[in-house]
């Protein structure tokens, strides 16, 4: 259950590396976990994200029989959801058996990432089971994924509410094929590679428009044959065999707090962030900043995990300019940093706006609706139109009680912004951070702000 945090600004800095405390990339972690999950070999992993989102599917896949054990720092999956595993068998008369025992019950709590590409990947190597999560994750459509694995040859049913969570997964085995993808959405495409590769079978994917291909690079890593032309994927269905090891890079998403703090606190000097996941489709936040007037320099780039990793060099620049986002490909390469890109906005004197951001509305919450309720209660001129919004910023904000609703890139957001303001702010139902960011708090103490959770938060904040 999420609970609240106190935010005391104006703390001495400790000069500590920032960097070391960020996380591995949630979702590099989520898919070479998976990818993990299909090689004959152990795998090891280094910097693996240890956030909610990635432990529940660490669970998920320890129940299914596959070993994830972490020993001196670093994670081991051995085992293997092999195809055909759980796949029905044939009697005399030629209909299949089917074991007695009850399906699995996978529960993810809100990870819709975990959810959808487990469906893939169950899918595809023929287990039953049963999908489920909390009612955040009950409520965001699972058809996106269903409907193209129905037509690889999957059988799934909806146990409640059509294309909703809970729902079951039949033994079955996929053919190869065509899907048409119906969203731009990266844990669908996820969802039916990782199906396809579970089922070694050939398959091209008809995409619309741009999402993250990090599902596209660990399968290339383990030696998948696949190529992506304009909105066409496609893939053979080979063996995949990861490295003996993979080390995770950094997640940039978790870095944009760092920097978002670093600006909106117009802190002097150069801020110098390293080992970061530099994926071109994880980058839109920084491109959002060199649009706003910032000195965003990218540098030391080699490769891990099938992922460009490098350094960010983020200064201030002139004084910040507001921006307009409508280009698709931005939206989709900033997707979790936009509350924290409206944070930001309040601070930058003119109108900032977002347009074609209707994915937002599927998320943990509709984070159209909380990003702008939560600035709102800092005092900010913030308003929702259709699928965007609209943010004049450079008026005076004040510090207060705001809700994080339960989700962690409001409540983040909401704490950085927090942080840059004169007195201590409370985030109701803030401590969720934990989904994705385990040390956010350290980071923010580094930084010079202090965390508090709960009853010593309400303690301190009387006491302050």
């Amino acid at each position: 259950m999420s609970r609240d945090l106190c935010l005391f600004p104006g703390r001495k800095p400790s000069g500590a590396d920032v960097s070391a405390l960020l996380p591995g990339d949630k979702s590099v972690s989520q898919r070479v976990l998976i990818a993990a999950a299909l090689c004959a070999r152990p795998v090891s992993i280094l910097g693996l994200n240890e956030g909610a989102t990635v432990s529940v599917l660490v669970d998920a896949l320890n129940l299914l029989g596959v070993r994830c054990e972490k020993k001196n720092g670093r994670w081991t999956v051995s085992g293997t959801l092999a195809p055909g595993g759980g796949a029905p068998r044939a009697d005399p008369s030629g209909e299949a058996q089917h074991a007695a025992e009850p399906p699995p019950l996978l529960h993810f709590g809100g990870s819709s990432a975990a959810a959808r590409m487990m469906c893939g990947i169950l899918a595809g190597v023929g287990r039953a089971a049963i999908i489920d999560g909390n009612s955040s994750l009950r409520a965001r459509p699972m058809d996106w994924v269903v409907t193209p694995l129905r037509e690889m040859g999957a059988r799934i049913d909806y146990l409640d509410k059509p294309g909703h969570l809970p729902l079951r997964l039949h033994p079955a085995r996929l053919h190869p094929g065509t899907v048409t993808m119906e969203v731009a959405s990266a844990q669908a495409k996820s969802a039916v590679l990782f199906a396809a590769a579970a089922a070694r079978v050939k398959l091209r994917v008809l995409t619309r428009g741009t999402s993250r291909d990090h599902t596209e690079r660990i399968l290339r890593a383990g030696g998948t044959p696949l190529s992506c032309i304009d909105d066409v994927i496609e893939m053979e269905g080979v063996e995949l065999s990861l490295p003996d090891t993979v080390e995770i890079p950094r997640d940039p998403s978790a870095a944009a707090y760092v920097a978002a703090f670093h600006l909106m606190a117009a802190r002097s000097g150069t801020l110098h962030l390293d080992g970061l996941c530099l994926n071109p489709t994880r980058l839109g936040f920084y491109d959002v900043l060199r649009s706003c007037g910032a000195e965003v320099v990218t540098g030391d780039v080699t490769v891990r995990a099938g992922e460009p990793t490098g350094s960010l060099e983020i200064a201030a620049g002139d004084a910040l300019k507001p921006f307009h986002i409508d280009n698709d490909r931005i939206v989709q390469g900033m997707i979790d940093e936009i509350p924290l890109a409206f944070a930001l906005a309040t601070r930058i004197p003119g109108t900032s706006s977002i347009e074609n951001a209707a994915e937002l509305v599927f998320k943990e919450t509709d984070r159209l609706e909380t990003t702008r309720a939560m600035l709102s209660g800092f005092g900010a001129r913030i308003e929702r139109i259709g699928h965007g919004l609209r943010c004049t910023g450079g008026v005076p904000l004040h510090p207060g009680r705001v809700d994080g609703y339960g989700d962690h890139r409001i409540a983040m957001s909401a704490a950085v912004l927090a942080a840059t303001l004169d007195a201590p702010s409370r985030i109701t139902e803030g401590d969720c951070f934990a989904e994705s960011f385990l040390r956010f708090g350290e980071v923010m103490a580094v930084l010079g702000t202090g965390v508090v959770r709960e009853t010593a938060a309400v303690a301190e904040l009387s006491n302050g």
